[in-house]
């Protein structure tokens, strides 16, 4: 039986997205209801619907889009880590962490205790504050991820955003780690080759090491 566990989120119509970005769509423009001999669909989406990796392009002008992605960012040894603030990640949580300049690091929140992602948008979700950001820049870990649809909130999440990726830090959001233990584990997360885009979805799989 394999060990890879599956904590990326199964792309539907019914799947929470940012208020403001365009919803999960798929279509069939052939079936075999139709009389064609085959089923064949199209999607449309935002690149960051469900579980996907921000590029720097994303809030840093000029910054490097998906055509630099390297699988050491995002594949490898990562830490799970529990988060106990029940607002927001902040640098007072994090300093204990002593987080290393490469590390690949995932954050589980409060927001983890109910599946977030069939519920309505939450605007109180726990996210990265600006300090914690900031510490994050300088520590400067490969990638940092976040069991919500964003690692900003509604109100910091620009500064949030622009501190992390302008530190060249790559950002995997929409994570599932309801039933993820804090631990070791090797990840696995391969975006789609958008060249040209500034973020992407991907399958992200974790083992335990």
């Amino acid at each position: 039986m394999s060990r890879w566990m599956d904590i990326s989120l199964a792309m539907d119509q019914q799947l929470l997205t940012w208020p403001s970005d365009p919803v999960y769509r798929l279509h069939k423009f052939a079936s075999f209801e139709s009389g064609k001999p085959c089923d064949a669909s199209e999607v449309s989406m935002s690149v960051h619907t469900g579980t996907h990796i921000d590029a720097p392009a994303h809030f840093i002008q000029g910054g490097a889009t998906m055509m630099a992605w390297k699988p050491e960012i995002t594949c490898g040894p990562c830490r799970i880590v529990e988060i106990e603030h029940s607002t927001a990640i902040t640098a007072d949580e994090l300093i204990p962490l002593n987080i290393k300049q490469g590390e690949r690091v995932l954050f589980r929140t409060k927001n983890s205790d109910k599946i977030w992602w069939q519920q309505a948008f939450d605007e109180s979700f726990i996210h990265i504050a600006p300090d914690a950001a900031a510490l994050l820049a300088a520590l400067k870990p490969a990638c940092v991820g976040i069991d919500y649809l964003s690692v900003g909130s509604p109100t910091t999440g620009v500064e949030t955003h622009q501190l992390l990726l302008g530190a060249n830090i790559w950002l995997l959001e929409s994570l599932n780690l309801t039933q993820v233990i804090p631990g070791t584990y090797e990840l696995l997360f391969l975006p789609i080759h958008l060249a040209e885009a500034e973020a992407a979805p991907g399958r992200a799989l974790i083992k335990k090491l």
